[in-house]
């Protein structure tokens, strides 16, 4: 055998591995996972409270962006839908009475964990965020700050409490 045919070969050998490697990662997954979490409103140190947060639907990466997730978010059993992509955030949506509304606005690192949603017309001041997963409402601090870090230093925030 020739050294051009075998050039040709193994190229055409690692071609063929690239593919079948990217295939099987670019693959969609389902995706379902449990995480506990705490509901806490910033600056009010007295209000806590536990939430049960299931995540399902279908998860996905791509070569050269990060990631999409498209599925449900379950809080306490109530459903609400969401598109996490590149943003790494998304609208927490729910349909009632015919009409879509909006929960909150959920954050997320690449692996959907930790997660953080801010709810309603969110403030820094006295607003309400539900992160896991988390047993204490310094645990969820904690996930706020490591995946919201660039949400807060766009806006000023320094540090929630």
């Amino acid at each position: 055998m020739t050294n051009k045919k075998k050039i040709i070969l193994i190229s055409i050998f690692f071609i063929l591995i690239f593919m079948v490697g990217y295939k099987y990662y670019t693959r969609p997954q389902n995706f379902k996972r449990n995480i506990s979490g705490i509901k806490y409103q910033t600056n009010n140190k007295s209000y806590q409270e536990n939430v049960e947060i299931r995540v399902e639907g279908r998860y996905s990466r791509k070569l050269f962006r990060r990631f999409k997730f498209e599925g449900q978010i379950y809080l306490n059993n109530k459903e609400f839908s969401c598109i996490i992509n590149n943003s790494n955030s998304s609208p927490l949506t729910y349909t009632d009475e015919g009409y879509t509304r909006t929960y909150g606005t959920i954050y997320s690192n690449t692996n959907l964990n930790p997660i953080v949603i801010l709810v309603g017309n969110w403030s820094s001041k006295d607003g309400i965020i539900i992160s896991g997963p988390a047993n204490a409402r310094k645990d969820a601090l904690t996930e706020t700050h490591e995946v919201m870090e660039k949400f807060l230093s766009d806006y000023g925030i320094n540090d929630l409490e």
